[in-house]
């Protein structure tokens, strides 16, 4: 009898073993580690489309600059939206002279001739954009608040001015305002 249970043993064993063997849990398939993704500045492919940035971003910006004269230069930072850092410490420092002068600006400015002179993009995604514009204060004027009075005439309502924008994550267009400057060469906004 103790042979006969020996010989199961010996059956049962291995038996048990193999059996036991395709039960064996298999090890889980790989699951892809997700990749963290930081911020990445909004790729502008194409010149055409970084023009079509620049001209929403101007309409934007100039009716910030309106609010601003209008209200006094009471709160240039309204053109953060529109303006780089840097644009906008030279902004603040343009309408100081203007806060505080009892003048205001009736009206709003407006802009064309947009036209592109430089277009930079790079692998990270940013942009840098170099272009021309007038901008046409026609519509514009200065006033006086305690007398209501135009101090000064302006002679020329249409002035050209280049401006450097650069890409922005934060602004609507993409782009924001980094520098605009007075025009030094030929008048090109001449009617």
């Amino acid at each position: 009898m103790l042979k006969n249970k020996m010989r199961w043993n010996f059956v049962l064993v291995p038996g048990c073993a193999v059996l036991l063997g395709g039960c064996v849990a298999q090890p889980p398939e790989p699951v892809p580690t997700p990749q963290v993704v930081a911020d990445v500045v909004p790729s502008i492919l194409t010149q055409d489309q970084a023009m079509v940035a620049a001209e929403i971003l101007f309409a934007d910006y100039l009716a910030a600059l309106d609010l601003v004269w209008q209200t006094g230069a009471s709160d240039p930072t309204t053109m953060a939206s529109t303006t780089s850092t840097r644009g906008l410490v030279r902004e603040i420092d343009m309408v100081q002279g203007l806060a505080g002068s009892g003048r205001v600006q009736v009206g709003d400015s407006s802009f064309d001739h947009l036209a592109l002179q430089k277009f930079n993009a790079f692998p990270d995604g940013s942009a840098v954009l170099d272009v021309t514009l007038c901008i046409d204060l026609a519509d514009t004027t200065m006033v006086d608040t305690e007398t209501g009075l135009n101090p000064k005439v302006p002679t020329h309502v249409r002035l050209p001015f280049s401006a450097t924008l650069v890409t922005e994550v934060d602004s609507e267009t993409g782009f924001v305002v980094d520098e605009l400057r007075d025009w030094n060469d030929a008048d090109f906004c001449v009617q």
